[in-house]
């Protein structure tokens, strides 16, 4: 291998590893216990032979796709181990959905779940705030699509995490920040 490959070589694996540090939050979680949410999906990253960081591949959900009266207006990348889709009404009104691994003992109910996904409406409210109707309804709307796909055996996606596992690191990094002691969750 020349020096030139082996400084690429080099930066490929540094970017992969600041993008999985940055996506599972890990850069400030130190310790046995607290590793294991991101550990899981790093874990579930390396072994998803066919996960890219583009969003769904073997899915038509491409901007301008139409699922009933919404359409996908943009599928962002992986981001902090889930996908978020940017839906419209025929308002024009947009709003995000968050793709997460479905957890069938989430505490935090998702508006639509498929076997393996769960489908969030991400309006800022952190569970506190009323669902636009017609933002819940396209939410649904996308899962009834996903489950169609998914039921075809179409559904790929990137190694996804569960809302909880979101929830718990960023929760220990909050604590990490102010300095505090990181208990279980």
């Amino acid at each position: 291998m020349s020096s030139d490959d082996q400084a690429t070589d080099g930066h490929g694996r540094r970017r992969f590893l600041q993008q999985i540090l940055i996506a599972g939050g890990t850069m400030a979680i130190v310790g046995a216990g607290v590793l294991r949410p991101a550990t899981a999906w790093a874990r579930r990253k390396a072994a998803t032979t066919d996960a890219t960081n583009t969003a769904v591949p073997s899915l038509e959900l491409t901007p301008g796709t139409r699922i009933g009266r919404w359409n996908i207006v943009e599928v962002r990348q992986l981001t902090d181990g889930g996908i978020p889709v940017v839906m419209a009404g025929d308002d024009g009104v947009q709003f995000q959905v968050e793709l997460t691994r479905r957890d069938p003992d989430e505490t935090e109910k998702p508006v639509a779940v498929t076997e393996k996904v769960a489908l969030y409406l991400s309006n800022g409210g952190g569970g506190n705030t009323a669902t636009v109707e017609e933002h819940g309804l396209g939410v649904m709307a996308l899962g009834a699509y996903l489950r169609e796909h998914e039921d075809k055996g179409m559904l790929k996606l990137p190694p996804l995490m569960t809302l909880r596992e979101r929830i718990e690191i960023y929760r220990q990094l909050e604590a990490r920040k102010e300095g505090g002691a990181v208990r279980p969750g």
